[in-house]
């Protein structure tokens, strides 16, 4: 037989009350966030669940934003290669007119101007910022110009960035890719310089020796035939070829020769010379170009004025400028190198265009890849929904039975804390 003291019944009814109580407020507050877990008590597994969802969904998130910063990134770069395919079509008929023989070389270098103008509104353009200010074509470099003048600054690196799990996107293109190295061979594109410089021959002896209408080139003059050994030294010896004495440091003596003791011609013919391999002295202070280096190098040591051009885009488009006379400083029209430009313009149209087509095809991906995110996301808000969101009629049902059920056990409490013992003795 259990005996039961009064304040056990009265301790159990409480209980009993405040349970019902507290499955009614359970109830109201689902009812109130339209969501039936709660707490992880609510349904443990169900709670284990959602948050994974969420965890990966907030994951998917920041790649879209990654997805959405490349989109820009990527479409502001497409817009400055579409200008820049406009103005070099535009430059290129322009290079079709000059080389025309109907044009004076006034005319092309009055004409020639508008050239150098599009030139600098291309080296302005290779110098886009996007909207975080970092240089688009400069690589890893963002925070420097990509482009000083006709130079690239930059470096090679295309930063990327995660779009999903194993995809990642270039979202910056570097200068390196769509407008350096161009193919411009020797065979084909070389600037022609001006034809009319006169260089002397070394195969014609007579181009080494003083000039016999100096006098004061010779210590006999006027008869000009004992030369100054003051000025001038035989190299090599016996061979009646002179050139200025190293060591001369008085005025022009009147012709400055070359020694081939330290020049040599790199082409027969070519009357272009260069310093010789085995010559081991100070410098001999006259030197030209090599031809085989001329024309469009990646070596800053051959750019110059009377040197090659970067090989990049603003290098064919600067040869071209100079070609129509309005280099700097200005010379001559030349309309060979003119013709010539025509090419190597369509070589850098070739390779803007291709990066541009690559930029499109990341475009792309990032579209397919937006698009599979968000039906991830959505997939994973209906998984969320279905394990968390609450079912009112369901809900409804709980909460009237919970209500009769504690309104049930306040009428049984006041039953019961109204008996006593003492009733029965």
């Amino acid at each position: 037989m259990i005996r039961l003291s009064t304040t056990q019944m009265y301790n159990n009814s409480m209980n009993s009350m405040l349970q019902s109580n507290s499955r009614v407020n359970n109830v109201n507050n689902q009812m109130g966030t339209g969501k039936r877990v709660l707490t992880p008590a609510d349904d443990p597994v169900a709670a284990a669940q959602t948050l994974n969802s969420k965890t990966r969904m907030a994951i998917v998130e920041q790649y879209n934003r990654n997805t959405d910063f490349g989109d820009k990134n990527l479409s502001l770069t497409e817009s400055v290669l579409d200008q820049t395919e406009t103005a070099l079509i535009s430059l290129k008929e322009r290079a079709i007119q000059l080389g025309s023989d109907q044009w004076s070389d006034e005319q092309i270098k009055a004409s020639g101007v508008e050239v150098k103008e599009m030139l600098n509104h291309l080296q302005g353009l290779l110098n886009t910022r996007n909207e975080s200010g970092e240089y688009i074509f400069a690589g890893s470099q963002a925070e420097q110009k990509a482009y000083d003048g006709n130079f690239f600054k930059g470096d090679t690196v295309e930063r990327e960035a995660q779009v999903a799990d194993d995809t990642f996107i270039k979202m910056l293109t570097s200068g390196a890719r769509v407008f350096e190295n161009l193919e411009i061979g020797a065979d084909k594109l070389k600037p022609t310089y001006d034809p009319n410089k006169v260089i002397p021959d070394p195969d014609v002896a007579s181009n080494f020796t003083p000039d016999a209408t100096v006098d004061t080139n010779f210590t006999d003059a006027p008869a000009n035939t004992v030369v100054d050994p003051a000025k001038f030294i035989e190299t090599p010896a016996g061979s009646g070829i002179y050139a200025v004495d190293p060591a001369y440091v008085g005025a022009d003596p009147g012709t400055v020769v070359l020694d081939p003791a330290k020049f040599k011609e790199t082409e027969a013919g070519s009357g272009i010379f260069v310093v010789d391999e085995t010559y081991a002295g100070a410098n001999p202070g006259v030197m030209k170009p090599d031809p085989s280096n001329l024309g469009f190098t990646n070596d800053p040591a051959q750019y110059g004025e009377d040197g090659a051009y970067p090989n990049n885009m603003l290098g064919v488009l600067q040869h071209l400028v100079d070609a129509t006379g309005n280099g700097n400083p200005a010379g001559p029209v030349n309309k060979e190198a003119i013709r010539n430009a025509i090419q190597n313009i369509d070589v850098a149209f070739e390779q803007v265009s291709q990066s541009r087509s690559q930029i499109g095809a990341r475009q792309n991906t990032l579209s397919a890849v937006k698009e599979s995110n968000t039906d991830f996301k959505d997939f994973a808000k209906q998984s969320i929904s279905d394990l968390e969101d609450l079912d009112y009629s369901e809900a409804y049902i709980r909460l009237q039975t919970s209500m009769l059920s504690y309104q049930a056990g306040m009428q049984v409490s006041g039953k019961v804390s109204s008996l006593s013992l003492f009733d029965y003795i």
